[in-house]
């Protein structure tokens, strides 16, 4: 197992984007591209449970500013980070925002949504500098055995739980339905995966994928292509261009281990991330492996969004 001290470098050619995987090592830095991982280095030694960036501030979207979002047994922590391109995880730091231990978090363009281990939900608005505002409750429903649901994602205004979706809209969560959530995605339109299956909003829920769905990835791409919904079951990655409709899944790649996470780095090119710490990038053709040497992985996010 190599060290994250010392960082490997493969062939960085096909426009490269800086990612961050959220894990019990710690948060680990990773530099993709169209054929692999370029480089990584461990970024920050807490213990991560969840990872979130995105275009965040007044002028986020002008000045390319992204806001980096991380769950720790401790703490959120954020970092405002420059353009996606200009990342330097050398020069990252982590900020408290004292909400205390959280198992997963969203950043949002004007707040960062996070859960505590209790199934409790907070929002903070945050300001261009990168600054957090005070934390508030979030009221959720109350369930007939007098229990609140333990959150496993949040994609907002979408929040996942183990008695299914609920969204959040002016500060309540309101139950949306379904069973115990596994993984949100709601760039394009929303979409929810299960232990038995993948779910489309339509006139209600509607399956789209019939097999328990681990992680899930859309690109925001204008132009559609055969890896535009990425979803992991178990070891295998299966892609297709409309999940919306009555969709064909193409299996693309299979890996030697359960898929943690995954995100779509380039138009047609994912990165998965196992959960025994080894990463591949794949397109419709082909993948590369590389093991990362790291424990437990969570999470994994893309600077700048999905593509």
């Amino acid at each position: 197992m190599e060290s994250l001290a010392e960082k490997r470098v493969f062939d960085g050619r096909g426009g490269s984007r800086s990612c961050f995987v959220a894990s019990e090592t710690g948060l680990v830095y990773l530099r993709v591209s169209q054929t692999g991982v370029g480089e990584f280095s461990l970024a920050d030694r807490r213990s991560a449970t969840d990872v979130s960036a995105g275009p965040n501030g007044i002028d986020s979207a002008a000045d390319g500013g992204t806001l980096l979002a991380v769950a720790t047994d401790e703490d959120v922590l954020v970092s405002r980070l420059g353009r996606p391109s200009d990342v330097d995880p050398d020069s990252i730091t982590l900020e408290p925002t004292d909400f205390g231990s959280a198992v997963a978090v969203d950043v949002t363009p004007s707040s960062i949504v996070a859960a505590d281990q209790s199934g409790t939900c907070f929002e903070a608005e945050t300001g261009r500098d990168g600054s957090v505002e005070e934390w508030t409750a979030i009221d959720w429903p109350v369930a007939t055995d007098g229990e609140r649901p333990s959150v496993t994602a949040i994609e907002s205004p979408l929040v996942g739980t183990d008695r299914g979706v609920f969204q959040l809209v002016d500060g309540t969560a309101r139950p949306a339905g379904l069973d115990a959530v596994t993984a949100l995605e709601t760039t394009l339109a929303p979409l929810v995966g299960t232990a038995d299956g993948l779910y489309a909003l339509g006139n209600g829920w509607m399956e789209r994928f019939d097999g328990p769905v681990d992680a899930l990835s859309v690109s925001a791409a204008t132009q559609p292509d055969t890896l535009s919904t990425v979803l992991a079951s178990g070891t295998d990655l299966y892609a297709t261009a409309d999940p919306t409709g009555d969709p064909s899944w193409d299996r693309i790649t299979s890996t030697d281990y359960t898929i943690a996470d995954l995100a779509h780095v380039n138009p047609g090119v994912v990165c998965a991330v196992t959960t025994a710490g080894t990463t591949y990038v794949a397109d419709s053709t082909e993948s590369s492996r590389h093991p990362l040497g790291i424990a437990d992985p969570r999470a994994i996010v893309v600077c700048g969004g999905s593509l």
